[in-house]
């Protein structure tokens, strides 16, 4: 307890020290508030849960696609290979389309998110 008692005592004696003089310390400053960024976050999971639906749909297409191929070779009297390449033809391609488009709806999320996560952390030092 003494070590305590002689702290007090000094502490009791002590001349307060003015920012004027060579021994002040300037207080610390309060953490900076890091706001939360709610839009990015926002707009950033609708555009991955677009673009995954994007991809879901760009499945789905092809799978419709290659089925109505091989029922259309299965149904047709004279092979069906024209109506078969015809129908592959012109929905696989709106489903690579769509494919493309929802891989650069989730890489678009991902950055804002990766962008947000930036910005915080330049609050924190």
């Amino acid at each position: 307890m003494t070590e305590l008692d002689d702290l007090a005592t000094a502490a009791a004696y002590a001349r307060p020290v003015h920012a004027h003089q060579p021994g002040y310390a300037a207080p610390a400053r309060p953490p900076a508030r890091v706001p939360s960024y709610t839009g990015i976050t926002i707009g950033a999971r609708l555009l991955i849960a677009f673009g995954i639906m994007c991809v879901v749909g760009a499945a789905v297409v092809v799978g419709i696609a290659i089925f109505g191929a091989v029922a259309t070779v299965a149904q047709s009297r004279d092979g069906g290979g024209v109506a078969a390449v015809l129908l592959a033809g012109t929905t696989v391609p709106f489903a690579l389309a769509a494919l493309g488009w929802g891989i650069l709806f989730v890489l678009v999320g991902t950055v804002a998110i990766a962008i947000r996560d930036i910005a915080r952390n330049s609050f924190r030092r």
